[in-house]
């Protein structure tokens, strides 16, 4: 379920699908998750982290698809990630590292973010997008 309206005309709801669908193709089961992000050329770029043996070495699932955006040379216009704790898909927000990333893309980068306030006993399935300044919003770089 997808929350509030988009007023950019991204195609939010196809990025959702095919990053779902991408998790769903790739993982048919078990705990795993994919993200993807929407170009400025209009393109769906959709990524995950690969396992290691080591996990120190793993990385977000959003990090391949940010490296296609800077080997394309493109900007990213949103971007959102998604989680399966056994039947459920989850939305993880932006780390704080994914959130530095995307900040070079512009303050007008939509994320998706749990539709509900978190809750310790209830993870959120809902999605909801905001831009990324609300998804950040005491960003140290005010500060120069």
């Amino acid at each position: 379920m997808t929350l509030g309206l988009d007023p950019t005309g991204l195609p939010l709801e196809r990025l959702a699908g095919e990053v779902r669908a991408f998790l769903d193709s790739r993982f048919p089961s078990g705990d795993h998750g994919a993200a993807g992000v929407i170009l400025d050329d209009g393109s769906i770029v959709t990524s995950t982290s690969p396992s290691a043996s080591n996990p120190a070495v793993e990385y977000c699932h959003e990090l391949g698809a940010f490296a296609e955006a800077f080997k394309r040379d493109r900007h990213i216009l949103a971007s959102v990630c998604f989680a399966r704790s056994g039947e459920r898909m989850l939305v993880l927000s932006p780390c704080g590292v994914c959130l530095e990333r995307l900040r070079d893309h512009g303050d007008a980068v939509l994320v998706g973010v749990p539709g509900r306030a978190p809750h310790p006993e209830r993870a959120d399935d809902t999605l909801r997008w905001v831009l990324l300044h609300e998804a950040l919003p005491y960003d140290w770089r005010a500060a120069f």
